[in-house]
C-alpha cells in the first residue's frame, strides 16, 4: 500500500451511508486531509463533526456541493486550495433515486442530473482547475443493476428505441423519453450509463491517473430510499429480505472503494462488482458484452459532455 500520510480525498455524499463510511476508512487509512462532500452546509458539517469524533482525528474538512447544479458544482471546485494538495483520490459516491419524475433547474431528470451529469461536471471542473493528482483515482460508486441480471430490475433496452444512441440518451437524461417511468428501471439504467461512461474517460485521462466505477454491493444501513414515500422506506429492508436479496455491512461495501485507491494504473476504465446474479461476495471484473459498446460509450461521452456545459477533458 501506497503512503497515505500526504494524500487528499474528495467523497461526494458523504453525510451518510456509504460515502460517510468511506471518508471514515480513508481517514483510517492515514490520508492527511478527506473532504466531507454534501448538498448542504449543515450536513457537510455535522458529517465533518461526526467523523471526527469517530475517528479521532481532524483530518476531515466540509465541502459544500450540489451536484445538480453546475454554479455549486463550480463554486466547491473554486474552493478547493491547492495550497493544501490536489486530490489524490475521488470516490463519486453521491446520488438520489425519486420514485416519480423530478427535474433540476436545468430541466433533467434528477436521477441522471446528478448522479451522472453532477459528476461528470465535477470531474471535468477538477481537471480544468489543475486540482487532480497526476496519479489520481477515480471511483464511481456502481451498482450490479447495470448488469440486468437481478431478478426485477433492468436497464432500458436501447434496441427498441429511434433515432442515434446520442439523441436517445440526451431524451433519457432529460426524462423526455416516451416510457412509463419506473424508478428502479431508471436507477440501473444510470448506473448503466457510468459504466460507459467512465470507459469513455478513460481513454481520455491523462497517462497515470485512473477511473473505475465499483460496486458497493448490496449493502445495509444506507440512505438508498431516502427520497421514497415514508411507507416504501419502511417496508424495503422487509421487500429485499423476503426477495432473497443477500446483502452486507455498509462497512464491507466501503472497503470496495477504499481497496479500489489502490487499483494499478493498467486497471482503468473498468467496472468491478459481486459476481453474476448476486449482490455480495469476491469482487471482479465484470465482463459482459454490454458494458463493451464502445459506440454507446463514445455517445454519452458527447452528451455529457454538452449538458455537463461545454467543458471536455483539457
Amino acid at each position: 500500500m501506497s503512503d497515505q500520510s500526504k494524500k487528499t480525498a474528495l467523497v461526494t455524499g458523504a453525510y451518510s451511508g456509504i460515502g460517510f463510511e468511506t471518508a471514515a476508512q480513508l481517514a483510517q487509512a492515514g490520508y492527511r486531509k478527506v473532504y466531507v462532500g454534501a448538498r448542504s452546509e449543515e450536513k457537510a458539517h455535522a458529517a465533518v463533526a461526526a467523523l471526527k469524533e469517530r475517528i479521532g482525528r481532524d483530518v476531515f474538512a466540509p465541502l459544500v456541493m450540489d451536484l445538480s447544479e453546475l454554479d455549486s458544482i463550480q463554486a466547491a471546485v473554486d474552493s478547493l486550495k491547492t495550497d493544501e494538495g490536489v486530490i489524490d483520490s475521488l470516490v463519486m459516491g453521491a446520488g438520489v433515486m425519486f420514485p416519480r419524475l423530478t427535474r433540476n433547474s436545468a430541466g433533467l431528470d434528477m436521477t441522471y442530473g446528478v448522479n451522472l451529469v453532477g459528476h461528470h461536471a465535477l470531474v471535468m471542473r477538477l481537471l480544468a482547475a489543475n486540482k487532480l493528482d497526476g496519479n489520481a483515482r477515480l471511483i464511481f460508486m456502481g451498482s450490479e443493476a447495470s448488469r440486468g441480471d437481478l431478478r426485477g430490475i433492468k436497464p432500458m433496452d436501447f434496441a427498441l428505441s429511434e433515432g442515434s444512441f446520442e439523441d436517445t440518451f440526451e431524451a433519457v437524461i432529460r426524462g423526455d423519453q416516451p416510457q412509463e417511468y419506473k424508478m428502479m428501471t431508471r436507477y440501473a439504467t444510470d448506473k448503466l450509463f457510468a459504466v460507459w461512461w467512465a470507459a469513455a474517460l478513460s481513454r481520455r485521462l491523462p497517462l497515470g491517473m485512473t477511473i473505475n466505477v465499483v460496486s458497493p454491493g448490496g449493502t445495509k444501513g444506507t440512505n438508498f430510499m431516502q427520497n421514497q414515500p415514508w411507507l416504501m422506506r419502511k417496508l424495503a429492508p422487509l421487500l429485499s429480505g423476503a426477495m432473497g436479496v443477500p446483502m452486507h455491512s455498509v462497512a464491507v461495501g466501503s472497503k470496495r472503494m477504499l481497496d479500489a485507491t489502490e487499483y494499478p494504473a493498467e486497471q482503468s476504465g473498468l467496472f468491478y462488482a459481486s459476481p453474476p446474479k448476486t449482490t455480495v461476495g469476491k469482487v471482479q471484473i465484470q465482463e459482459n458484452g454490454h458494458f463493451k459498446d464502445q459506440a454507446s460509450q463514445e455517445a454519452i461521452w458527447k452528451v455529457l459532455v454538452k449538458l455537463g456545459g461545454d467543458l471536455d477533458v483539457p
